[in-house]
C-alpha cells in the first residue's frame, strides 16, 4: 500500500479589532487594541475579521462613504458603550468613513479615518 500524503490545511485566524474614539482637545485620536502602535486612524483587516468601536468622550456615530466593508453602512453608540462587532464581508480595498463625536461642550465634530481590507491585516486581538 502506497502512503497518501495529506494536504496541510491552512486556516486564517479571524480577529476582532477594537477602536476607541478619543479627542485630545485639538484632534481626533484613535486607540486600537489591535495595531502595533495603537493607532486606529487606519486599520488593516482581512475578510472575516470583526471591527467594533467605543468612545468614552461622548455619543458617536460611524457612517461609511460609498461602499462599506461590512453588510452595514453605519453604527452608533452612547458614551461608554461599544458597537456590535461588524464582520468584514467586502473585497480588498480602502473604505473611508466618517466619525461624528458629541463633545462634552455640546459641539459635534467630524473626522474621516479608513479601513483597509486585504492581506497584511494587523491581527486584531
Amino acid at each position: 500500500m502506497t502512503p497518501v500524503q495529506q494536504k496541510e490545511q491552512m486556516t486564517t485566524a479571524q480577529s476582532t479589532h477594537a477602536v476607541e474614539i478619543r479627542h485630545d482637545g485639538k484632534a481626533f485620536v484613535y486607540k486600537s487594541k489591535s495595531g502595533e502602535k495603537g493607532d486606529g486612524t487606519t486599520i488593516h483587516v482581512n475578510a472575516g475579521d470583526h471591527v467594533k468601536w467605543v468612545s468614552h468622550v461622548g455619543n458617536y456615530s460611524i457612517l461609511f462613504r460609498g461602499e462599506s466593508p461590512f453588510d452595514e453602512i453605519a453604527a452608533h453608540g452612547r458614551k461608554g458603550a461599544e458597537t456590535n462587532a461588524f464582520k468584514v464581508t467586502a473585497k480588498d480595498g480602502k473604505y473611508f468613513y466618517g466619525v461624528t463625536l458629541a463633545m462634552p461642550d455640546n459641539k459635534m465634530i467630524v473626522d474621516d479615518p479608513v479601513i483597509i481590507v486585504g492581506s497584511g491585516g494587523d491581527g486584531g486581538f
